[in-house]
């Protein structure tokens, strides 16, 4: 049984606040060609590639403009990241959400990755393994991590096209009495236009 309260509030450079009392809050991150880029390392992300924040082009594409409307109704394709796999306690959670367009961008954040591995000691740290072969050339990854959001896992997500030309990613962040350091990550195809995050916050009952 869960509840989902309505509200909204919004923290310093469009990110998240933490869950407060029983509102929804919503985040929003509005991140056009070439401002993404910026915002990523003015939001505190040391060492965070240009366009890991949001939907900012990158130099390297030579891919034709996307007609935004292609994602109404389009179900992001998740990739699988093993349970095991936890972001460090390094990783600076100012910025926790967002879109990768290089192969460059997804070896930035997979580089924060911990292999905790699920039997004998919890201590033992395993290899991580490679990260997804994806085509940047006609694919991008849309990316949350549950910390940032104090959320125990991702419930849902959804797309939505505002023409002319914003995509309009929808996370259902849901809290419980656990908490997580587990990375999501979506395949959609290849979009440098306009990119906005809206997070919703699902409370179990009693939290």
């Amino acid at each position: 049984m869960s509840r989902r309260h309505r509200g909204a509030e919004q923290g310093p450079g469009g990110r998240a606040s933490a869950p407060r009392g029983r509102r929804l809050l919503l985040a929003l991150l509005v991140a056009s060609a070439g401002a993404g880029c910026d915002s990523g390392t003015d939001r505190g992300a040391e060492g965070a590639p240009q366009g890991a924040g949001g939907g900012g082009a990158s130099s390297a594409s030579e891919t034709p403009p996307l007609d935004v409307t292609v994602f109404d109704g389009l179900v992001p394709a998740p990739i699988e990241v093993a349970a095991n796999l936890r972001l460090g306690r390094t990783f600076d959670y100012e910025l926790y959400f967002g879109t990768f367009l290089s192969r460059e961008e997804l070896d930035w954040v997979w580089g924060y990755l911990e292999n905790v591995e699920a039997e004998g000691n919890p201590l033992t740290r395993g290899e991580v393994p490679d990260p997804p072969e994806i085509d940047f050339e006609n694919e991008m990854l849309l990316w949350f991590a549950d910390r940032g959001a104090s959320a125990s896992f991702v419930s849902a997500i959804a797309l939505d096209a505002l023409p002319p030309e914003t995509l309009r990613v929808r996370v259902t962040a849901f809290h419980s009495d656990f908490g997580s350091r587990r990375i999501n990550l979506w395949r959609v195809p290849r979009y440098e236009g306009p990119v906005e995050f809206e997070i919703e916050h699902e409370y179990e009952d009693g939290i």
